[in-house]
C-alpha cells in the first residue's frame, strides 16, 4: 500500500512539475499509469530531489505518519503561487488478503482519475499565465499527524528541513474526486494564488 500511494504521490509531483515548473517540455518523458499518460521530468536535479524527499515520504505513510504531501510552486520570493495537496485521512491495513486486493486495484483506479484531472485542470489554469515569465521552483511540503509541518527544501546541493506556516492545506478546493476506500481516504487539491 504504501509503494502504490508514493508512486502516486511522484506522479502528482512530476504532473504539478510538467504544467508549472519552468523545466521545458523536452525533459520529461511519456510513460503510462494504468490507462493514462503521465509526465516525468528526467533531470538529474529533481529525479535526486524527489528521490530523497519520497524515501522519507514512503517510510511515513507505511507507519502512518504522514497527513498532508504538497507539490508546490514557489516564486522567487518564496511565495506559494501553487499547489497540489493530498491529504491522506487515514490507513487501515484489512486481516483479509483479498479485500486488501480488491481495494488496492479500485484505489489505483481512483489515482488514475484524480491524476487526469489534475493533468486537465493544470493545463486550463496554466494557459492564464503563459505571459507572466516569472522564476519558480518546485518543492514537495508535508504536514505529519499531530500538525508538525515541514518542506523539504534543497539549497546548494545539501537537502535541509525547514517549518513552513504558508497556505494551509484545509483552505484549499478539491480538485476532482475524493478516494475512498478501506485502506485509505485521500481528498486532492489545488491551489493557484491569485496575483495581489
Amino acid at each position: 500500500l504504501a509503494d502504490m500511494v508514493t508512486e502516486f504521490l511522484e506522479i502528482i509531483s512530476h504532473t504539478v512539475l510538467f504544467n508549472y515548473g519552468g523545466y521545458p517540455a523536452e525533459t520529461f518523458d511519456t510513460a503510462s499509469y494504468g490507462s493514462i499518460l503521465i509526465h516525468k521530468c528526467r533531470v538529474k536535479e529533481v529525479l535526486d530531489y524527489m528521490s530523497s524527499a519520497l524515501q522519507t515520504v514512503h517510510r511515513w505513510i507505511k507507519f502512518d505518519e504522514l497527513s498532508h504531501f504538497a507539490a508546490c510552486i514557489l516564486d522567487k520570493d518564496d511565495r506559494v503561487v501553487m499547489e497540489a495537496v493530498i491529504i491522506i485521512m487515514d490507513i487501515q491495513y484489512p486481516q483479509l488478503r483479498n479485500v486488501l486486493t480488491t481495494e488496492a486495484t479500485d484505489m489505483k483506479r481512483q489515482f488514475q482519475q484524480t491524476i487526469f484531472t489534475l493533468q486537465r485542470e493544470s493545463y486550463i489554469e496554466n494557459m492564464k499565465n503563459v505571459l507572466r515569465n516569472e522564476e519558480v521552483r518546485f518543492e514537495i511540503h508535508t504536514k505529519l499527524r499531530g500538525n508538525c509541518e515541514i518542506k523539504l527544501q534543497k539549497r546548494a546541493g545539501e537537502f535541509k528541513w525547514e517549518k513552513y506556516d504558508q497556505c494551509a492545506p484545509e483552505n484549499l478546493r478539491p480538485c476532482g474526486k475524493r478516494i475512498d476506500s478501506k485502506l485509505i481516504e485521500i481528498v486532492a487539491m489545488v491551489r493557484q494564488l491569485d496575483e495581489t
